[in-house]
């Protein structure tokens, strides 16, 4: 055998530079193409919000437990949604329909609303605000909450934010 055959040496070319060059550039286009920078937190901003919710058709007892102060935890991954600021405890209204076919609105006994506001820092996104793990958070909103030894639903109203206290 010969032995030039032998000791054959691999060099780095141009043109080995320019393909590493491309594939980069491919996987830099596809990640802000898809949006993937804001799926992983990258270049968001934490912000300050409150958001308003209401928490419809409780018992007065449930109602006895919230507090300012404390924190509402997911229920699906315990990681927390914010700090309860203010509430309000507001009679459980629904429609009812008459004997004669007329429909009025009737306050329920022993059922209530609270209606509160929280304040959490959030990702800002392009498109809106997110709670960690990317949880959209907006007006319509609806998440499954621990509060204390409460379990419940909440509906956000309205999202604002407020400037660093």
């Amino acid at each position: 055998m010969n032995e030039s055959s032998k000791t054959l040496k691999k060099r780095f070319n141009i043109i080995d530079f320019l393909l590493i060059v491309l594939i980069i550039a491919a996987l830099i286009s596809v990640l802000l193409r898809n949006d993937v920078t804001s799926a992983l937190n990258v270049g968001q901003k934490k912000t300050n919000i409150e958001y308003t919710f209401i928490v419809e058709n409780i018992r007065d007892i449930s109602c006895d437990k919230f507090a300012e102060g404390k924190e509402f935890l997911l229920q699906s991954n315990e990681k927390s949604i914010g700090t309860l600021t203010s509430y309000e405890v507001l009679p459980y209204e629904q429609f009812m329909e008459l004997s004669n076919g007329e429909i009025v609105k009737s306050q329920v006994p022993n059922r209530y609303n609270l209606k509160g506001t929280v304040k959490t820092q959030v990702q800002k996104g392009n498109d809106g605000y997110y709670l960690d793990d990317n949880v959209f958070l907006s007006a319509g909103s609806t998440f499954y909450v621990k509060f204390d030894i409460l379990y419940f639903m909440i509906t956000v109203i309205s999202v604002n934010e407020v400037p660093a206290s």
